[in-house]
């Protein structure tokens, strides 16, 4: 059932703006998404169920590639023209995919006149993660072609908030797909190395990704409330007193579990793996550590034999 229909199979006409709502920042999202120019090997991902971020949030029906930039949905004869979708000028124009401005702010590259969704959508990497979806099951992706890194994880971010709480509301929807926005742009050496440069460098991420997905939504017509709440979720405010933070939370760790983690214990010591898992473990919630538990059944025997002694039950949201 579409989240614009009610339990009588009436629609709602504020389910039916909260659904244009979710397509749109879909769209905004993902145009700066696929920007990020790494990749991750498919053979190295898990698939663990839910959506994707390649279909239309929450509704019943898959959206398609060229209907992914708003400005494109909303203009019938820019939409249909091939020629633009395919015009390879357009899409490796050195100005165009170089600008400074235009590479470097989210907020720009998110807006529909700038998203150069031309380019996106002639990219394999982007083509196989939005024509794909998880199959609901423990299950390696098939697809040969490397995906976008930025399009992956948040299409993994989305299944997992909706794989955790299916239910999610739309600030959450929201926030799942903003998590960690444009945070590429924000290199990890740009700040100096030690613990209190990498808490520089995450506070300045956070900052960044809810400043940047609040205006995106402000441009779309999303409520004051709905944004404030959003940029409460992304800097994980009250996590140890809010469900919906930690569903988010929970959410990021899995999907750390998912793609980072079997190359930190390839890259890392044994004292070290151990460290950061139980670092990861601490912010999540029994719900999230016993996901966490069944991807590492299946990827890694050492992370699995850390994480059986370690704790599973101990926070407020344990369901």
């Amino acid at each position: 059932m579409s989240r614009a229909e009610d339990k009588h199979g009436g629609v709602s006409e504020d389910h039916v703006l909260e659904d244009r709502l979710l397509q749109d920042a879909e769209a905004a999202f993902f145009a700066i998404h696929a920007q990020d120019a790494r990749t991750v090997v498919p053979a190295t991902v898990l698939a663990t169920g839910g959506e994707t971020m390649g279909k239309r949030v929450g509704l019943e029906t898959p959206r398609s590639a060229a209907t992914a930039d708003p400005a494109h949905a909303a203009d019938p004869a820019h939409a249909a023209d091939p020629a633009h979708a395919t015009d390879p000028a357009h899409a490796t124009d050195p100005a165009h995919a170089t600008d400074p401005a235009h590479a470097t702010d989210p907020a720009h590259a998110a807006d529909p006149a700038h998203s150069g969704d031309a380019a996106h959508s002639a990219d394999p990497a982007e083509s196989s993660v939005r024509s794909g979806g998880a199959s609901g099951s423990a299950a390696p992706l098939t697809s040969a072609a490397p995906l976008n890194w930025s399009v992956h994880y948040h299409a993994r971010m989305l299944s997992w908030v909706l794989k955790l709480e299916p239910e999610a509301g739309l600030a959450l929807r929201l926030a799942a797909m903003a998590q960690h926005l444009g945070r590429y742009l924000h290199p990890r050496g740009d700040f100096p190395e030690g613990r209190a440069g990498y808490l520089a460098w995450r506070a300045h991420a956070a900052a960044r990704q809810a400043e940047a997905a609040e205006d995106i939504l402000a441009r779309l017509g999303c409520p004051s409330a709905v944004r404030t709440r959003v940029r409460s979720l992304l800097l994980k405010e009250n996590l140890a007193h809010d469900a919906e933070v930690q569903t988010l939370e929970d959410a990021a760790c899995l999907v750390f579990f998912e793609l980072e983690l079997e190359a930190l214990s390839h890259k890392h010591d044994q004292a070290k793996l151990e460290r950061v898992l139980r670092k990861t473990w601490k912010k999540m919630s029994g719900r999230g550590r016993r996901e966490a538990q069944s991807i590492a059944v299946v990827r890694s025997p050492e992370i699995s034999r850390v994480l059986r002694n370690c704790p599973v039950a101990e926070e407020s949201f344990d369901v």
